[in-house]
């Protein structure tokens, strides 16, 4: 028969086929390379952005100043923010800035009623660059400097301006060891002096007040003053002195190694709250507050650094208390001077023998250690925190560089307990911002952990059973044309989106939830038993009649038993909370457990991520049962066997390694779900299982804190930390899952 062109057509040639085989192989290699160099990429690009959170500080003298001039040795000295101009108080009264590169006077500056006496105390607030003394006739004075630069690397000439804040003349005129002096947040100033008063020793804090008429510009002062006196002991005096600028706390060091902690906020009655023992009864040499004025920084005569903060004590006359909060490195000799950064919770320290070291609050740290030659009287932070200046008691300035951007985290900060500010306890506490600098972050990613697997805990809770049950009844017991029905709409459920899911849920399902908790957690007890009841029922009815009915009709009869039943247990979930609960569940759960109900929490995730999950974990393991051979399962019915005892004994074990995969892969879905968890639960990261409070998952936090992470910043790091965290838990979650289902897959292979 002659060839047509509707003939059958010739076979490929073997080259063709061989050709064809190799290019499909090398698609398929560099495709599936290729997927594996971008997940590889993707989780290097994360660890590299995480990798400055590792880098250990530094600190570098960078320049030496010796100045002589005919208007004093410096006493303190501080900087400005581009760390070009000097200023500081020199020991016969002068206020001078001066050129940080060459050392040569700026400008300088004497308070009115001054007569530039000889100064015996000062002080220097670095945060607000607020310069205090007190000189030999017993006056108190106060300056606030104001350098403006043209910036880093402009080369102008500054403008400086001096502000007087007052001045205060103490009576008989005592000799002043210490000065301390403040600004509070409503601008009043505080000047508390250390001296001898005569034949004893004491404290003089004032607090004053300037008002400005608005409309005649007189200025009115208002000066409140306390007297703190020290306890009449021979052998007992004051060494050193911290004042905060709220809150009326004044600290005192004594000789016999003793803190005292005075409550001034009633000026005329100031009054002794509390006694502390240094340990070794070690004098306290140097005494500053840290930024907030919620914890004391603590020098030792013997070298110790130690941080205390005060707590809430109903029991204390001011209603606080100092506990003990950080014990840093040791200095080997005498603390000498500490300064506080006013951008963070860094501050440093230096002692007798050229020691300055570098420590952070939070951590708990000691992060640089330097050693100079010399003794530094005082030490500054710059007002930016990258940098410090050394004042010698020999008149020498050293100016130091810092570099140490994410000082607020470690592994004991991110994975450990840490006891903050304020707090009486160490705790796994999530807070990366607050209104101002004030307040310490709190980066402790282990509630966001505990979220995340409580998120996933209560998702398949929900979803396991419903996807399972579903799936092998589908597979194994549905008449096909309900499995066309059923599988295809699951199926469907995924293409939802989850935003949908976690918008309905939050604005519909937890209303829902709040009003009638006992007539779910009632029906959840109830259905499977009512469920069980009508699968007992189908089986009592005569074989006569069901034989006549198709496969799978026995759903027509569990579909409405379970329509009733959810009626008739939201109908009763009144009558139980009422008898079990005296009608008011969420106050019987408060009373109990101490547990408060929160509107969108865990079990609101849990039905609506469950929701989400269940088309992955119905369809994988609907895939894997249908897939059992069908001689397996026919020759377990030809022995005699019945459906149900075919799909326990034969079906369930074969499919099983399909079904562990088909969980794995819902509980990875579960971890990584993110706008479901953003909407349905409150974004409280607690440290708590309770299926009634709300939680914080990583993924969720990571969509939370992302707009306001400054670029580059702590905050911004580590939530790539946090990133690298969910690709480690779902790439060792999938390799065990992985190595399991081989494992099953070998052990049935044989059946």
């Amino acid at each position: 028969m002659p060839f047509t062109s509707s003939g059958p057509r010739s076979p490929k040639s073997p080259s063709v086929r061989r050709i064809s085989d190799k290019l499909a192989t090398a698609l398929i290699t560099v495709g599936g390379a290729g997927v594996i160099v971008v997940v590889v990429g993707i989780f290097l690009f994360i660890a590299y952005e995480t990798i400055p959170l590792w880098i250990p500080p530094s600190v570098e003298q960078t320049s030496s100043l010796q100045r002589t001039d005919t208007l004093g040795l410096l006493l303190v000295a501080g900087e400005d923010e581009y760390r070009k101009v000097g200023f500081g108080v020199t020991e016969r009264g002068y206020v001078v800035a001066f050129d940080l590169a060459g050392g040569e006077i700026l400008s300088s500056h004497v308070p009115a009623g001054s007569d530039r006496g000889r100064v015996t105390a000062a002080y220097y607030h670095e945060s607000q660059a607020l310069l205090s003394w007190g000189d030999e006739k017993g006056t108190l004075f106060a300056t606030k400097v104001q350098v403006v630069s043209g910036g880093e690397g402009a080369v102008s000439v500054p403008f400086i301006t001096y502000t007087d804040l007052g001045s205060v003349t103490l009576e008989g005129k005592p000799v002043i060891s210490k000065i301390v002096g403040k600004l509070t947040r409503s601008s009043d100033l505080i000047l508390a002096a250390l001296g001898d008063f005569g034949d004893r020793q004491s404290v003089q804090y004032f607090l004053i007040r300037q008002t400005e008429n608005r409309i005649t510009g007189e200025v009115t002062r208002e000066v409140s003053q306390s007297s703190l006196d020290t306890p009449e002991s021979e052998s007992e005096s004051l060494l050193s002195l911290a004042v905060g600028s709220e809150g009326g706390k004044v600290v005192l060091g004594t000789t016999s190694g003793l803190l005292q902690y005075w409550d001034v906020r009633n000026a005329e009655n100031p009054s002794l709250s509390q006694l502390i023992d240094l340990p070794g009864k070690n004098p306290a040499t140097a005494l500053e507050f840290l930024l907030g004025d919620q914890s004391l920084l603590v020098g030792a005569k013997d070298g110790r650094v130690r941080t205390y903060t005060w707590v809430n004590d109903t029991l204390s006359v001011s209603g606080y208390k100092l506990i003990p909060l950080n014990d840093f490195e040791s200095h080997t000799s005498s603390v000498t001077s500490i300064s506080s950064s006013s951008r963070n919770k860094a501050f440093l320290t230096t002692s007798g023998n050229g020691e300055l070291f570098l420590h952070y609050q939070t951590t708990g740290k000691t992060l640089s250690k330097e050693r100079v030659d010399g003794v530094i009287a005082h030490v500054s932070f710059a007002p930016k925190a990258n940098g410090a200046m050394g004042l010698f008691r020999d008149g020498r300035l050293v100016s130091y560089a810092i570099d140490n951007p994410h000082p607020e985290v470690s592994m004991g900060v991110l994975f450990g307990k840490v006891q903050y500010e304020g707090y009486a306890e160490p705790t796994y506490t999530w807070q990366s911002s607050s209104g101002t600098d004030d307040s310490e972050p709190k980066l402790s990613l282990v509630p966001l952990l505990l979220g995340t697997l409580k998120g996933a805990f209560y998702a398949l809770i929900f979803a396991l059973p419903v996807a399972l049950l579903a799936a092998i009844y589908t597979a194994l017991f549905a008449h096909p044309k309900i499995k066309n029905i059923v599988k295809p709409t699951v199926e469907i459920m995924a293409a939802l989106p989850s935003v949908v899911i976690g918008f309905i849920a939050a604005l519909w399902l937890a209303p829902i939830l709040e009003r009638s908790i006992v007539d779910v957690m009632f029906m959840a007890f109830t259905i499977p038993v009512f469920v069980l009841l009508a699968a007992l029922l189908w089986q009592a009815i005569p074989r006569r009649f069901t034989a006549r009915l198709p496969q799978g009709s026995e759903v027509f009869l569990i579909i409405p038993a379970l329509l009733v039943m959810a009626y008739v247990g939201f109908k009763m979930g009144p009558l139980v909370e009422q008898a079990l609960f005296e009608g008011h569940f969420r106050q019987w759960l408060y009373e109990t457990f101490h547990v408060t109900y929160d509107q969108r929490n865990s079990l609101v995730v849990g039905f609506a991520m469950g929701f989400a999950v269940i088309p992955i974990i119905f369809t994988i393991s609907e895939d894997a049962l249908s897939g059992v051979p069908e001689h397996l399962t026919a020759g377990s019915l030809a022995l005699g066997a019945t459906r149900w005892q075919t799909a326990i004994k034969v079906v369930l074990p074969t499919a099983s390694p399909g079904i562990f995969s088909a969980s794995m892969v819902g509980f990875g879905r579960a971890v990584g779900e993110t706008m479901i968890v953003l909407m349905a639960t409150g974004n409280t990261p607690l440290m708590n299982f309770s299926p009634f409070l709300g939680m914080r998952t990583l993924s969720a936090n990571i969509a939370v804190e992302i707009p306001e992470a400054p670029y580059l910043g702590t905050l911004y790091r580590v939530l790539f930390v946090s990133g690298i965290l969910l690709f480690l838990f779902t790439f060792v979650v999938n390799t065990v899952a992985e190595i399991i289902r081989q494992r099953l897959r070998k052990q049935y292979s044989t059946i």
